[in-house]
C-alpha cells in the first residue's frame, strides 16, 4: 500500500516576489536567508535536502495556516494554477455530463447508472492579468483573472470548504464565470503537473450552462421530468413533482382540458423553490418550500377552487383527476392524446380537438 505523504509548503516570498522552491538552488545564500512565508510574512527555512521533497518550513514553534498539510496543499495548488494561468490567455476545461457530476444525488436515474462521459471545451473570456487572493466585492477570490483591468473570471481551490451558495450567487449576479478546482498534489507536483496547455478538470463550473451527454439527455427526457438548471449560481434540478388534469364541460358543447403542475427547484435533495403552473407555463401560484410538495398541492387545490368558483355562473361540469406523483408528465401530456380543447361535432357526433386554451 502506497504511503500518503502530507503536503508541505513549496512557495516563499523573496524580495517582494512569490517564487517556487524549485528556483531556490539558483539563488544566492543571502536571498535564501531573506525568504518569508507568503501568508504570514514570518522568516522561513529552505529545505533542499535529498531525502525529503524540497520545501519551505517555518521555524520550530511558529504557527501558520500553511504549516499544516491542508493549508500547504491549498496554497501550493493555488499558486501553481496562478503561475500557469499567467502564462496563458485562455484555457480548456473538462466538463462532465451533468448526470455524472459529483452532485448527481440531486435526482435518481434508476436504470442508467453514473455517466462518465465528458467533453473538453474552451473556458472563460481571454485575460491579460492574474491576481491571487483578489478582492471581488465583499468576497476574496483565490485567483482572479482580468481583462483590461476588469474582472473576467474566478478560479477557486477546494480544500476544506467549497464555494457556498451566497458567493456563487454573487458571482452569478455580476456575470462572472467561475470554476472550482480540487486541491491536489497531482496538479502541482509529480511527473506531469498541470500546464496551461492541458485541459483542467474542475469539480464545479459556475456561470456556464450545464451539459448533459446525448445518451443521458435522451434517457432523462423519457424517464424523469427533470431539467438541470443554474439557480443562484449553483447546479440545481427543476422537476415536475406532481400534476393533475381538469376537464371543464360547458353547456354550449365546449370542453376544455387543463393540466396543473407542481414544479420545484432542488439542490442537494432539498426543495428550495416550489410553484404551480398550467400546461402553457403560466404560473398560478408560488408556495413556501418549507411546506414541501404536500403543502404545495394543498395550496394549489385552493387556487384551483378559487378559479373554478369564478366560473360557477356558467353551470359547467367539472372533472378533476387526483394528483399524480412521481410520474413522467411529458410522457402523459401528449397533445395528440390529450388535447387541451374540444368542440362537439354534430355531424359526426364526436368531440373535435381545437386550439389550446387554459383556465381563466
Amino acid at each position: 500500500m502506497a504511503k500518503c505523504i502530507p503536503a508541505v509548503l513549496e512557495w516563499a516570498r523573496v524580495d517582494s516576489a512569490t517564487i517556487h522552491v524549485s528556483a531556490f538552488p539558483t539563488l544566492s545564500e543571502v536571498l535564501r536567508r531573506s525568504a518569508e512565508c507568503p501568508v504570514c510574512g514570518a522568516p522561513v527555512v529552505i529545505r533542499l535536502g535529498g531525502k525529503v521533497r524540497h520545501h519551505v518550513a517555518h521555524r520550530p514553534g511558529f504557527s501558520c495556516p500553511v504549516s499544516a498539510p491542508e493549508g500547504a496543499l491549498h496554497l501550493n495548488t493555488k499558486l501553481h494554477l496562478a503561475r500557469e494561468l499567467a502564462l496563458a490567455q485562455s484555457i480548456d476545461i473538462v466538463q462532465r455530463c451533468a448526470h455524472g457530476s459529483r452532485k448527481r444525488s440531486h435526482v435518481t436515474f434508476a436504470d442508467l447508472g453514473e455517466c462518465e462521459r465528458e467533453r473538453t471545451r474552451a473556458w472563460g473570456p481571454h485575460w491579460d492579468q492574474v491576481e491571487v487572493e483578489a478582492q471581488v466585492g465583499e468576497f476574496v477570490a483565490d485567483i482572479l483573472v482580468l481583462r483590461n483591468g476588469k474582472p473576467a473570471a474566478v478560479v477557486e481551490v477546494l480544500s476544506t470548504h467549497e464555494v457556498d451558495s451566497v458567493k456563487a450567487a454573487y458571482f452569478a449576479d455580476r456575470g462572472l464565470r467561475w470554476i472550482e478546482i480540487l486541491a491536489d498534489p497531482d496538479i502541482y507536483s509529480g511527473d506531469s503537473p498541470w500546464k496551461s496547455q492541458d485541459a483542467l478538470e474542475p469539480v464545479r463550473i459556475g456561470g456556464d450552462p450545464l451539459w448533459m451527454c446525448e445518451q443521458c439527455a435522451w434517457w432523462v427526457s423519457r424517464t424523469e421530468e427533470v431539467t438541470p438548471v443554474a439557480w443562484e449560481g449553483d447546479l440545481a434540478w427543476q422537476k415536475v413533482h406532481a400534476f393533475t388534469v381538469i376537464d371543464l364541460h360547458f353547456p354550449a358543447s365546449a370542453w376544455v382540458r387543463d393540466v396543473i403542475l407542481i414544479k420545484g427547484i432542488e439542490i442537494d435533495l432539498r426543495l428550495r423553490s416550489v410553484w404551480a403552473e398550467d400546461h402553457t407555463g403560466r404560473r398560478i401560484g408560488d408556495f413556501d418550500a418549507q411546506g414541501g410538495i404536500e403543502g404545495a398541492i394543498e395550496s394549489a387545490d385552493e387556487l384551483i377552487q378559487a378559479q373554478l368558483e369564478k366560473l360557477s355562473c356558467c353551470n359547467l361540469l367539472v372533472s378533476k383527476r387526483p394528483w399524480v406523483r412521481g410520474a413522467n408528465y411529458s410522457g402523459f401530456w401528449a397533445p395528440s392524446l390529450f388535447p387541451a380543447s374540444f368542440v362537439w361535432n354534430e355531424e359526426i357526433q364526436a368531440w373535435d380537438p381545437v386550439v389550446s386554451s387554459g383556465l381563466a
